[in-house]
């Protein structure tokens, strides 16, 4: 059994707009053509209590399936989250690295709020994640802008212009 089938039914009154996001991330899979094993009763009820997760399912379908389609929640480390965001900056130049973090951070929302709302996810678990990955963005973007700006500007050589705060 699906975890999510554990939610309790919500009132038909709801059903009707996750009906529609739940047909339009159908048609995004299938031109995508990937196939989803969640069961549909489980992605409506989803996108019912969440249009962020059911707009980037339609707009990355399999993305979506790849990353939530376990039934056992992936957690990451701020280390790990360090690496990912480290790698997803590697070959950016500022203006693309904008859009790379946003992404990013779209994506791993996501998954952390799918697993949160499937039940598998404390709230513990939840908040050291969302932390872990707040961390993780300031300080890989801060250590590749540190490198940009190096590679502008050149090394510091003064702490005197330093922020005193």
């Amino acid at each position: 059994m699906y975890a999510v089938d554990l939610i309790i039914p919500l009132p038909t009154a709801f059903g009707t707009n996750s009906a529609v996001l739940y047909e339009r991330f159908l048609a995004a899979s299938v031109a995508a053509g990937v196939a989803c094993e969640i069961p549909s009763s489980s992605l409506q009820q989803i996108f019912t209590c969440s249009p962020f997760i059911a707009e980037y399912a339609i707009r990355e379908p399999a993305r979506f399936i790849a990353d939530c389609s376990s039934a056992t929640p992936s957690s990451r480390t701020c280390a790990e989250l360090v690496t990912l965001v480290d790698s997803c900056l590697v070959s950016c130049d500022e203006s693309s690295a904008y859009t790379a973090l946003r992404q990013l951070r779209y994506r791993e929302l996501v998954r952390i709020a799918w697993y949160d709302l499937i039940g598998l996810a404390t709230l513990e678990n939840v908040l050291s994640e969302l932390s872990a990955l707040a961390d993780a963005i300031l300080i890989a973007a801060s250590r590749w802008l540190t490198k940009i700006w190096n590679e502008r500007y050149g090394t510091a050589t003064s702490t005197a212009l330093c922020c005193r705060y």
